[in-house]
């Protein structure tokens, strides 16, 4: 890439963070299988903001790095955010009702569960 990052790191760190989500969500809502941690930690909306603010981040980096700046110029092109708005919106969907899927099922779980969106989204796509 153009910053000398390999393409295998990025998927590497991504699946790291994709996978922690899970378990850290699970952690800080002390979950009600561990008598020793009861009761909310954080602000639920608080994971979709910074959830949502480190994919952005983590999808300029990526596009700086194997295309340089014109990749970053293609990723903030108005006419694409609308063509993708509506696939967006159903991505946000998702993780608002995720959020509300924490108080009644265990990390792995969700995590699995939530995986069956990306072929739902591919085909709706």
């Amino acid at each position: 890439g153009a910053w000398g990052i390999s393409p295998s790191l990025l998927i590497f760190i991504f699946i790291l963070v994709d996978a922690g989500q899970a378990l850290a969500m699970d952690w800080a809502e002390k979950r009600g299988w561990d008598d020793s941690r009861k009761g909310n930690q954080y602000a639920r909306q608080s994971v979709l903001v910074v959830h949502s603010g480190l994919a952005i981040l983590s999808g300029l980096a990526a596009a700086a790095n194997s295309g340089g700046w014109e990749a970053v110029k293609q990723c903030i092109d108005f006419g694409l955010f609308m063509k993708f708005l509506p696939v967006s919106l159903c991505f946000a969907t998702g993780l608002s009702l995720k959020m509300m899927a924490v108080d009644h099922f265990q990390a792995g779980t969700i995590k699995i569960v939530g995986q069956m969106r990306l072929p739902a989204i591919a085909l709706l796509s």
